[in-house]
Formats: structure tokens, C-alpha cells, sequence
């Protein structure tokens, strides 16, 4: 028998420390017309349940499908109460993001908190959740997801898992990235640190620019590149952890070529690294439980022993303060899903569906819409130059390089004459 454990780690965020004021309850089969929070009556929407909160409270959402965007609610924590398994938020490919940050003008001391644990979240246009201070972009907010699944198998191609930007500090443990463009794309945030996730079937894992990244327990498999820098500057690009499974990676590390000319490489100070086939019990349908032969099983690091055992880096940020994550055995497992401890989550037949209503203010304006388009040709090229260049003459480089260069200016002005009646789409 595999004893249950507990870390608690030096490492993660104290986000919600204070007692929550007030439990509301959010379920789809609830069609009486009849919605006042409680358990009895629950809102049969997200938007619903979250507009009715209040800081400190906590939303608890029923299994279900529920359509439509949501924008999270600073000091707000948004759990479903099954799993992401049978709780979907599916943004119908109407906004930029299925999940919006939230957007609160807050005292200058007081900053945005937010939680998010136990959805599969699909179906944004562009990016599944925002992860930024939306109200102010350079100033401070925290985020903990925990439990969730990033799903690209449904909407357009060239999605994205989240996104992470400047004063952003962000904790993301036992979720699954599955089926995407990339699975983060993170610029100038104070470091984020992933704990327990599985990556599969992603062009990048960490698509970074002058950015650093904790990464603690996680495995990546069936990928184009785990660590992807891009830009033109050279800083950040630095990633720490250990006990990470990097599992048939076409391309492990991705170097920039930067303005000045020199290649700049990923350093990566990652200990007691594996590279070995996880044996999930079915990834092709997103199970990504392990089997009970899995050499993951019990082969992670307790992170709260992770910068005693490995010397983390001295420049820890300070915010991070200890959240507990259990494990099951003498070592947690590598992976988004501890094997003896993590339920396997029984199908409950037809889900129940909600529609909730979008404010109109979460709509893309017609500048978004260009941008959005852009970063999805941008996207685009950059897969077609990777799948095409390694193996390319000099000749051919010159060719492919010149093409996407002439096809990116082309689509600048054709989207960024949005004013004059340019295509936004």
C-alpha cells in the first residue's frame, strides 16, 4: 500500500490564506429558473456564479460543459467539484482567450489573485487563459492552476495553453498541456515555476523571451522542443529544476538567433533528468495516468526538498510560500497524475450544458482581431521554417528565410490596414 504525503512547498503560492466568506455553487442541470447560489439552487453558469461572488468566496462548479467565455474575480478561487474530466469551459472560438484574467481597477497596494483548479479548458480562438495583470499589464498579480487540462484537440490550430507576462507570479502544477501550438508563451514575468504537469504533443513546452522558468517533476513527450527562446535581446533563457522525463523531443533546446548575430542557447541547470517512455495508460485518448509498470512511478523529487538538495537558484523569488502537494509513496511521481492517489474520474454519460451570456466588453476589438490574426500566420511561418530548414541548402535557406520575410510584410499591411477596411480576420 502506498502511504499518502504531503509536501509543502518552498515554492509555490500562498494565494488564499484568509477564510473564505462564502461557498457558491454552479451546475448546469439546474433549469428551474430558480438560481440563488446555494446548493439547493445553484447559478447554472460560471458568469453567473463568479459575478455573484465576492473577494474571499469560492465558486464550486458542477460537472458539465459550460459555453462561453469567463473572466475570472480577483481573490476569487473557481474549483470544480468532479475534475476536469466531466467540467469543461469551451470558449466557442469567440474571444482570444476562453479564459479571461481578471479586470478589477484595485487599490494601489491591493493586486490581483486569482485560482483556477480542476477544469478542461478548449475552444479559445487564439489562447486558452490570459495570465497577466489585465487592468495594469506591468504591474503585479498572482495565479495558481492546479488540476487542469489544456486542450488543443478542439478549435482552430495555433492555439496556445496560456500565456504568462510581465508581473505575473505563477504557480501551475498536476495539469496537462495536450494538442497545442505551444503550451506557454511567457515574456519578462517574474519566474514561474511548474510542478507535476504533463506536456504532449506540443510544438514548445516554454516558448520564452528574456524569461526563466522552474521546472520541477514534469514529463514531455511526443514534442517538437521544450525550451524555445525567441526575440531579437539576449537575457533570461535560463531554466532550473529536476527530475524532468524529456521523452521522443524532436528538438530539446531551441537557440535565437539574435540581433547582434550571436546564437543564443537555453542554459539549462536541470538535475537527474530521465528520458524514458512514461507508459501512460492511454494518451491518444488523454489518459495520462500511469501505468502500474510506469519507471515514473515514485521517480520525482519532493519539491519542498528541491532547493536544499539541488541548490536552487539564489534568486528565489520571495512571494513563493509554501502550498501543499501530495503524493502517494516514498517520492512523488513525475507527471500531472500521481498513480494510487489520483481518482480515475468515471464517465457520467451525456454532460449537461450551459450557455452563458458574454459582456460585450470581452469581445475582440477589431485591432485584437489583427493582432490575433498576425500572431497565428506569425506562428505559422515559424513551424513551416522549422519543419523545412534543418535539412535545406544554403540556397534553399535563403529562399525560405526571404519568402516567409516578403509573406509576413504582406500580411503587416494587409492586416494593419484595418482603419482604411483591411481584412482583421
Amino acid at each position: 500500500m502506498r502511504v499518502i504525503k504531503a509536501s509543502l512547498v518552498l515554492g509555490t503560492l500562498a494565494i488564499f490564506s484568509a477564510a473564505h466568506s462564502a461557498d457558491i455553487f454552479v451546475d448546469a442541470t439546474n433549469t428551474s429558473g430558480v438560481e440563488d447560489g446555494s446548493a439547493d439552487w445553484p447559478y447554472a453558469t460560471i458568469v453567473d456564479g463568479l459575478s455573484a461572488a465576492v473577494r474571499g468566496d469560492t465558486v464550486t462548479v458542477a460537472p458539465g460543459i459550460y459555453y462561453g467565455t469567463i473572466t475570472l474575480k480577483d481573490d476569487v478561487r473557481l474549483l470544480s467539484s468532479s475534475g476536469p474530466e466531466v467540467t469543461v469551459i469551451d470558449g466557442e472560438g469567440v474571444n482570444i482567450f476562453a479564459v479571461f484574467a481578471p479586470f478589477e481597477d484595485n487599490p494601489p497596494d491591493i493586486y490581483p489573485d486569482s485560482y483556477i483548479e480542476g477544469f478542461k479548458i478548449r475552444n479559445g480562438s487564439s489562447t486558452l487563459i490570459q495570465v497577466t495583470n489585465r487592468y495594469s499589464f506591468w504591474a503585479r498579480s498572482t495565479y495558481e492552476i492546479r488540476n487542469c487540462i489544456f486542450d488543443g484537440d478542439d478549435g482552430p490550430d495555433f492555439q496556445l495553453g496560456h500565456n504568462i507576462y510581465p508581473g505575473a507570479r505563477t504557480v501551475v502544477a498536476n495539469s496537462v498541456y495536450r494538442n497545442l501550438e505551444n503550451a506557454t508563451d511567457i515574456i519578462w514575468a517574474p519566474v514561474p515555476v511548474f510542478i507535476n504537469n504533463t506536456f504532449d504533443n506540443v510544438r514548445a513546452a516554454f516558448f520564452v523571451y528574456q524569461q526563466s522558468v522552474i521546472t520541477i517533476n514534469n514529463t514531455f513527450t511526443d514534442s517538437y522542443s521544450v525550451f524555445h527562446l525567441w526575440g531579437g535581446r539576449s537575457g533570461g533563457g535560463y531554466f532550473y529544476g529536476a527530475r524532468n522525463n524529456i521523452f521522443n523531443i524532436e528538438q530539446v533546446s531551441v537557440p535565437v538567433l539574435l540581433d547582434s548575430g550571436v546564437l543564443l542557447y537555453p542554459v539549462l541547470n536541470l538535475f537527474d533528468g530521465l528520458a524514458t517512455d512514461p507508459l501512460f495508460v492511454d494518451a491518444s485518448s488523454g489518459n495520462y495516468r500511469l501505468q502500474g509498470a510506469s519507471p515514473l512511478i515514485d521517480a520525482g523529487v519532493d519539491p519542498a526538498d528541491y532547493f536544499t538538495l539541488y541548490s536552487g537558484p539564489s534568486w528565489m523569488p520571495g512571494y513563493l510560500q509554501g502550498v501543499v502537494v501530495p503524493f502517494a509513496g516514498d517520492s512523488p511521481d513525475i507527471g500531472a497524475y500521481e498513480y494510487g492517489l489520483t481518482p480515475v474520474i468515471e464517465a457520467i454519460g451525456e454532460l449537461a450544458v450551459s450557455y452563458q451570456s458574454v459582456p460585450v466588453s470581452d469581445f475582440k476589438s477589431p485591432g485584437e482581431q489583427r493582432r490575433h490574426a498576425l500572431e497565428r500566420k506569425f506562428y505559422a511561418l515559424l513551424r513551416s521554417i522549422e519543419n523545412n530548414y534543418s535539412e535545406a541548402t544554403d540556397c534553399e535557406r535563403i529562399e525560405l528565410l526571404s519568402g516567409a520575410r516578403d509573406k509576413l510584410l504582406n500580411d503587416i499591411w494587409a492586416k494593419g490596414d484595418g482603419y482604411y477596411g483591411g481584412n482583421p480576420n
